[in-house]
C-alpha cells in the first residue's frame, strides 16, 4: 500500500507533467512491494515487470555504473571543498563554512551534471557484461522471451524521451 500511494501521489503526476497525453512504459522489478494493480491506475501508464529472479542479475550492472557515478561526484565535491578552503584561508573553520553553503540543490545539480557527463561506454559495457555473462552463458535468455511482446501498442519507431535532471532541478 505504501508503494501504491507513492506511485499515485508522486510517480503518476510526474509522468503526466513530463509526458502529457503520451503512453508511457514504467519498468519495475518483481518485488512483492510492487503490486500488479499499478497497471489499473492510468490507461496511459503501462507498468511492466521484469521476469522473476532477474533483479540479482541486473544489480552488478547497477553497481558498475553507480561506482563510476559516485567517483565522479566525489571528485566534484572535493574539488569544490578544496577550492573553498584555498580561497577562504582566513576562516576559522573553512570546512564547516563550506558545509553551510553547499546546498542540497547544488548537490543534486552536481549529481545531474556527473550523470550527463558519464560516458555512454560505461553504461554500454556494464549491460554488455550482464548480457554476455549472465543471460547468455547461464541460459537465462529464454526468461526474457516474449517480454517485449507485453508492450502492446509500442513500436521501436516511437521516440525515446530522456529527462534532463538539471532543468528539472532549476
Amino acid at each position: 500500500e505504501l508503494f501504491t500511494n507513492y506511485f499515485i501521489e508522486e510517480i503518476v503526476p510526474t509522468i503526466k507533467r513530463n509526458f502529457p497525453h503520451q503512453r508511457v512504459i514504467v519498468t519495475m522489478d518483481n518485488a512483492s512491494c510492487h503490486p500488479k494493480e499499478l497497471n489499473d491506475i492510468d490507461n496511459l501508464i503501462d507498468v511492466q515487470f521484469l521476469p522473476p529472479n532477474t533483479t540479482s542479475l541486473i544489480q552488478p550492472c547497477d553497481q558498475q555504473v553507480t561506482f563510476s557515478l559516485k567517483s565522479r561526484l566525489r571528485n566534484v565535491y572535493y574539488t569544490k571543498l578544496l577550492t573553498h578552503m584555498r580561497t577562504h584561508p582566513q576562516d576559522a573553520n573553512p570546512y564547516q563554512d563550506f558545509l553551510k553553503i553547499y546546498t542540497l540543490r547544488e548537490a543534486v545539480n552536481d549529481l545531474a551534471k556527473c550523470w550527463y557527463e558519464l560516458p555512454q561506454s560505461i553504461i554500454d559495457q556494464s549491460y554488455k557484461n550482464l548480457l554476455e555473462r549472465k543471460l547468455l552463458q547461464d541460459g537465462l535468455a529464454r526468461d526474457f522471451e516474449g517480454f517485449m511482446d507485453d508492450f502492446e501498442g509500442f513500436t521501436e519507431e516511437q521516440p525515446t524521451v530522456n529527462f534532463n535532471l538539471q532543468n528539472q532541478a532549476n
